[in-house]
Formats: C-alpha cells, structure tokens, sequence
C-alpha cells in the first residue's frame, strides 16, 4: 500500500502554486496588452474620422462658390 510522505505533499501543493502565479502574471500582461491595443485601435478610429471630415470639407469648400 503506497503512502505519501507530509514532505512531498507539501512540495507539490508549492510547485504548483508557483506555477499557477506564473500563468496568473503572463494572463495580466495580456490583459495589459489587451487593453493598450484597444486604446490604440481607438485612436486609430478617431484618427480616421477626423481625416474624413477633413476630406468632406476640401470638397465642400469648392461646391459652395
């Protein structure tokens, strides 16, 4: 009949603990990574409807005269 040792039961409850914080810290750098890429694509947006507007106005510049 196999018994495990308190020891080695500690062990593995630490490694896997210390495993677990790693994926924990690698998921919050994505989310942080995430979240910058949003802000940038948002940007990006407004970005493009200003040139937009700016496009609609040359023309329209020349279609009041």
């Amino acid at each position: 009949m196999p018994f495990i040792r308190i020891h080695d039961f500690k062990n593995l409850v630490f490694e896997q603990m210390a495993h677990l914080q790693e994926k924990q810290k690698a998921y919050q750098q994505d989310v942080k990574k995430s979240k910058a890429l949003e802000q940038n694509e948002r940007a990006m947006y407004e970005q493009l409807l200003l040139i937009s507007e700016l496009k609609r106005i040359y023309i329209s510049r020349h279609l009041k005269r």
